[in-house]
């Protein structure tokens, strides 16, 4: 059983320290949700009140934590570029991803 506890802490701290590293990257990088949304000619005021509706313009660290709290509460959040929840987009594909997987691992056992 301590094996299991062990094996189940290591996952948990590995899965927080890759989203943490994911969700860094993505607020490296240039750009952002805002700039995305309303493109290059949009005017910086539009794209203030954007940020600030969106939250962007918050400390890294709160918006990690917010999204985090959330994620672990089962709300995905919603997608900036197709304006739907992201739990439904992922659960419309994944029909074809269990099919792939299936093929995938029937492929590798004939292997």
């Amino acid at each position: 059983m301590r094996y299991i506890g062990k094996k189940l802490a290591a996952m948990i701290i590995t899965l927080l320290c890759i989203s943490f590293l994911v969700y860094l990257a993505f607020d490296l990088i240039p750009g952002d949700a805002a700039l995305a949304a309303l493109g290059t000619d949009a005017t910086p005021e539009s794209l203030a009140a954007l940020r600030e509706q969106l939250g962007l313009n918050r400390p890294f660290l709160e918006r990690y934590l917010e999204w985090l709290v959330h994620f672990v509460s089962g709300d995905f959040g919603t997608s900036y570029k197709y304006h739907l929840p992201v739990a439904d987009m992922i659960v419309s594909k994944l029909p074809i991803t269990v099919v792939m997987a299936v093929i995938s691992f029937m492929i590798m056992v004939m292997i």
